[in-house]
C-alpha cells in the first residue's frame, strides 16, 4: 500500500507540474503566482478529500476493487484453522471443549469463497455464537487462510434449576447443557439464581477444603442462603448471615465428635449460638447428649 501511495503521490506532483505549465505560459507574472497558489490549495486539500471519499466508496462496494482484485488474481479461501486458549495460553487439542467442526459449521461463508471479500467482524461474530466460545479473533491471511483463534469458556460448576442441568462458568454464565456426564466433579449448586453465587460459594468452601470435599450439592435457599448436602446425606443448614461462622463452627464440631460420621440426617447452624441435629438413630442421639451443654 505504501508503494501505491508513493506512486500516486509522484503522479498527482507531476501532473501539477504539467497543468501549471500548460496554462502559465501566457499569463503575466502576478497571474502566474496567483494560479500556482490556487492550484497548490486545490492539490494539498481538495483532490485528496474527493480520492480518500470515492476510494471508501468503490471499497466497500461489492462490485469494488477488492471483490475484482480477488477474482482477477483467484485469491480464494483453501484453510481455515482454530485455535484455543485458556487466558491466553494455547490448550493442547485433547483438551479442547470446542468442537472445530461445530465453527466450521457456522462460518458465514464456504470454502472457495472469494478471501477479500471475507469480512473478519462477521465471521467473528459468527464464531462467537459457538457452545463454548467466550470470545474471538479472526485474521486473513494471504493468499487463502482464515486464522481463527478462540479464547474458550473454563467450566467452574454444574447449575441445576427446574429440574434442568447446565454448566457454567465463573460469571454464572450457561457454557451447554449438553453432555454433562464427564463434568460431574465440578460443584453442584441447586435454586434459582444459584448461579449467580456460584463464585462466591466455591471461594468459601475452598476455605474449608476437608469440608468441600464431602459435599456432594449445595442448595441456595430462598436466595439468601445455603443448605449443603453431604455425600452420606446429611443436610447442613447454614447461616444466613455468617455462613462462613458456621462452617468453622462445623469444623470444630466434627474436630471433636466426628459429627459428619454420624448417623444424623441434619445438623442446622442458623443459629450462631445453637446447633439442632435431626437423629435417625440412637448412636446420634447419644451424640446430642455428648453435645448438649457444651456446643449445643
Amino acid at each position: 500500500m505504501s508503494e501505491i501511495a508513493a506512486a500516486s503521490s509522484r503522479y498527482f506532483v507531476e501532473l501539477k507540474k504539467a497543468l501549471i505549465n500548460k496554462f502559465t505560459v501566457r499569463l503575466a507574472p502576478n497571474k502566474k503566482r496567483l494560479l500556482k497558489a490556487a492550484s497548490s490549495v486545490i492539490f494539498l486539500f481538495i483532490i485528496p478529500i474527493w480520492m480518500v471519499h470515492f476510494g471508501y466508496t468503490f471499497l466497500n462496494n461489492k462490485g469494488g476493487l477488492l471483490t475484482a482484485l480477488s477474482e482477477f488474481t483467484d485469491l480464494r479461501i483453501k484453510n481455515v484453522s482454530v485455535g484455543v486458549y485458556h487466558d491466553g495460553k494455547a490448550v493442547h487439542p485433547a483438551d479442547w471443549h470446542i468442537q472445530t467442526e461445530h465453527i466450521k459449521n457456522n462460518l458465514p461463508f464456504d470454502i472457495g469463497h472469494y478471501i477479500l471479500d471475507a469480512n473478519p467482524e462477521d465471521i467473528r461474530k459468527a464464531v462467537s455464537h459457538v457452545p463454548w466460545v467466550k470470545s474471538a479473533t479472526v485474521k486473513l491471511q494471504l493468499p487463502d487462510h482464515v486464522i481463527i483463534s478462540v479464547e474458550e469458556n473454563i467450566p467452574y460448576a454444574l447449575w441445576q434449576v427446574d429440574g434442568t442441568f447446565y454448566l457454567i462458568d465463573e460469571s454464572g454464565d450457561v457454557i451447554t447443557d449438553q453432555n454433562l456426564e464427564r463434568y460431574d466433579y465440578l460443584p453442584w449448586i441447586v435454586g434459582e439464581d444459584a448461579n449467580l453465587y456460584a463464585r462466591e460459594y466455591v471461594m468459601m468452601m475452598r476455605d474449608f477444603d476437608h469440608i468441600f470435599q464431602g459435599i456432594k450439592a449445595a442448595y441456595r435457599v430462598g436466595n439468601r442462603r445455603w443448605t449443603l448436602l453431604t455425600h452420606n446425606d446429611i443436610e447442613i443448614s447454614l447461616s444466613e448471615q455468617n455462613p462462613r461462622a458456621s462452617l468453622e463452627k462445623l469444623t470444630n464440631l466434627h474436630h471433636k465428635y466426628s459429627i459428619l460420621e454420624k448417623e444424623i440426617s441434619a445438623i442446622d447452624l442458623r443459629i450462631p449460638t445453637k446447633t439442632f441435629l435431626r437423629k435417625n438413630s440412637d448412636s446420634a442421639m447419644q451424640l446430642f447428649q455428648n453435645m448438649n451443654g457444651q456446643d449445643a
